[in-house]
């Protein structure tokens, strides 16, 4: 079956609820006009990765209409959200520079809200910082928006790399044997550890690097009422230290 909302209905969340004999199926569905921009929008910070380094530089927030005329004293909104990505570098394939043992959960950061001064242009301060400690290399989207006088408004989007560190560690494990890639005991494994700026070029710098042995146990606990219950615990040695 087919349905629509009238032409003049608010835009918006709406429900379907459809009843069929004593069921009842509800869906939430989205109604929503679109209008495309009517302005073309810049946003230029002048590198090609940002970092903590970079949060003095500002950049130009431009607009104009898509018929040429300057979008002067317009209101505009920029955000930044960070989320992970993968820290490579095409010189060290192999070696792993992100930190599985962190996780890092996407965030919002506000950069600027105001207006575009008689040239169409803001300055927008890149102050984008990462909370926490992330396993490595983000990524920063930028979304800007910049407001007709109407109500509606012009929107684009920019990403570029964020880096939280000013050097990263790479660690590349030797292969495992041809049977079951498998590191066996009573042999000589090299590890190979290289650190990098963010650019990927290598550097001088003490790694202070400690080596686990993870034991992973896990039983089933039975009560009195005969219910099993599955347990787990890892267990983390220290075997040996060193500063290279």
């Amino acid at each position: 079956f087919h349905t629509s909302t009238a032409p003049t209905a608010l835009t918006g969340n709406y429900t379907g609820r459809v009843r069929v004999g004593g069921a009842t199926f509800t869906k939430t569905f989205k109604v929503e006009t679109i209008i495309p921009n009517r302005m073309k929008l810049g946003l230029d910070f002048g590198v090609d990765m940002l970092s903590q380094q970079t949060r003095t530089l500002r950049a130009d927030l431009s607009a104009r209409w898509l018929h040429g005329a300057i979008a002067k004293n317009l209101q505009a909104d920029v955000r930044a959200f960070l989320i992970p990505s993968s820290t490579q570098f095409p010189r060290y394939q192999g070696f792993t520079f992100d930190d599985p043992a962190r996780k890092f959960e996407g965030e919002e950061i506000s950069l600027f809200d105001g207006r575009l001064d008689e040239n169409g242009i803001a300055k927008v301060p890149a102050k984008v910082s990462a909370s926490g400690k992330p396993p490595g290399m983000l990524q920063a989207n930028f979304v800007a928006k910049v407001f007709e006088a109407g109500g509606g408004f012009s929107v684009d989007r920019f990403s570029m790399p964020y880096s939280p560190y000013p050097a990263y560690v790479g660690v590349k494990a030797p292969k495992g044997d041809a049977a079951r890639n498998m590191l066996l005991t009573d042999t000589d494994h090299n590890v190979q550890i290289v650190t990098v700026d963010p650019k990927g070029n290598p550097i001088s710098s003490e790694v202070d690097i400690t080596l686990y042995k993870l034991s992973w146990k896990w039983w089933w606990d039975q009560s009195q009422d005969n219910i099993g219950n599955y347990q787990g615990d890892v267990n983390a040695t220290v075997i040996d230290e060193a500063t290279l």
